[in-house]
């Protein structure tokens, strides 16, 4: 059985209804000023010393699905010294792995290894393996998998892979933790009670985290290790232990269903759909409604969260409106997480499908650019988080976007920022790329001076 290929970003011609890619011809570098803040500017990141722990009480006073504006009270990130975009060098892509079905995780703590999904041989399910860019060598966690529509994750403290399937009565969803071959150790199947597909952990691996299928932003939080297996239900009373009852239901639309992005410390959470951003302090309970901003259509809301590595800010890909998968654009918002102040960084494309952090604070976004009298092609794009400043990466050679229901799995940054991991694509007609290369997973290393 094939991926899912519904990928929501896909190229305008291919969402229905969508309104024509900017035709502006793409530039090779521009300098903008820093963008004025949005509206959101005033709405403030939670200071965790002023907000109430939630007591059975409290909790009962407050409405988890409407929780109140965040305050912010921290002074503006500092601005750190960071290398010139024309600083930056990228190697030419290497191809890792040949195939058009091929799906890049995220790489793991080493540098070296990257956790990926291919379709199996006969074409009827998927496996999950780790990849060394290196030697290239493999290790299997996972084959035969059906369903298999979002993306694994690494869990560094158990060596293993957690993922979500949906069971063929499409009622239940299903995580598991692979082992690998190497361990000999049969695949776990954690729970059957799961509110949701997307699936998130902390920075260290211990513990994984289930978004909520309800109205109310309240994840699952289940311990990674066996022996200390655990299921919690952040912002619940005292964080009670989850129940045991399954859920009501399983949201599948890939906007409407919660999804989770940890900050790098572990304090707190950002949970986020189609209807907005909610900021909750994993220790107190404690929820506040973020603001990614306004446009002349209405409040912006995010389709993937981003932190930085720094824990400072985080990067958003957003949209407007929009309808099941057709969506006007897709754009890149900055939210400095000490003040609220929210910038949307104009770019001069109609999508940007997805994005990394590196690790001196920039960004590497992977978006669709037009170029005067050729085809609208994806290309790697280096971001300045600072000033907003941009520059096309390797404009002669082309991507593509994930292929999970949700759009992602094309594109990872390695931790240290030294390598990028992108699905290389054929030039299409028109293009430049001079030596095209095999549809696949490429690798490209970045060199930045310090």
């Amino acid at each position: 059985m094939r991926y899912r290929n519904v990928v929501l970003l896909s190229l305008c011609a291919a969402l229905a209804g969508c309104s024509a890619p900017n035709q502006q011809a793409a530039v090779q570098a521009k300098t903008a000023t820093t963008p004025q803040a949005t509206e959101s500017a005033t709405l403030p990141a939670p200071t965790v010393a002023t907000r109430p722990e939630p007591t059975a009480a409290t909790s009962q006073q407050l409405d988890p699905a409407n929780p109140p504006a965040c305050a912010f009270t921290g002074a503006a990130t500092a601005a750190g010294q960071v290398p010139a975009l024309d600083q930056y060098t990228f190697s030419t892509p290497r191809t890792v792995l040949e195939g058009d079905d091929v799906a890049v995780s995220q790489w793991l703590p080493d540098n070296q290894r990257l956790l990926v999904t291919t379709e199996t041989p006969d074409g009827q399910g998927q496996s999950i393996t780790t990849l060394d860019v290196q030697t290239g060598a493999t290790e299997q966690y996972a084959e035969e998998l059906s369903e298999l529509n979002e993306r694994p994750i690494w869990l560094a403290a158990e060596q293993a892979v957690a993922f979500t399937q949906l069971l063929p009565s499409r009622k239940q969803a299903v995580l598991n933790i692979a082992y690998g071959t190497q361990k000999n150790a049969a695949n776990e199947e954690v729970s059957t009670e799961i509110e949701s597909l997307f699936i998130n952990s902390d920075a260290d691996g211990e513990r994984i985290i289930v978004a909520s299928a309800s109205d109310q932003p309240r994840p699952q939080v289940i311990t990674a290790n066996a022996a200390q297996r655990q299921v919690t239900r952040l912002g619940a009373p005292e964080n009670s232990t989850s129940d045991s009852s399954a859920p009501e239901r399983i949201e599948l639309e890939s906007w409407e269903a919660h999804r989770t992005t940890w900050s790098p410390d572990g304090r707190q959470v950002v949970v986020y759909n189609k209807y907005g951003a909610t900021l909750l302090d994993v220790q107190t309970g404690a929820t506040c409604a973020l603001s990614l901003g306004d446009s002349d259509d209405g409040p912006r809301w995010a389709l993937f969260v981003y932190w930085n590595p720094d824990g400072q800010s985080i990067a958003a890909l957003t949209s407007v409106g929009g309808t099941g998968r057709n969506l006007p654009f897709t754009a890149m918002t900055l939210l400095d997480i000490n003040t609220g102040v929210a910038n949307t960084v104009d770019l001069g494309i109609q999508y940007v499908y997805e994005m990394g952090w590196l690790s001196n604070g920039q960004l590497v976004a992977l978006g669709d650019v037009a170029r005067a009298g050729q085809a609208v092609q994806l290309n790697l794009i280096l971001v300045d988080a600072q000033t907003a400043a941009y520059q096309i990466v390797l404009p002669d050679n082309t991507f593509s976007a994930g292929p999970f229901s949700a759009g992602d799995g094309g594109l990872a940054v390695a931790p240290n920022g030294s390598s990028i991991a992108a699905r290389c694509a054929p030039s299409p007609a028109g293009g430049t790329q001079s030596t095209p290369l095999p549809a696949g997973l490429c690798v490209i290393d970045v060199q930045a001076p310090r």
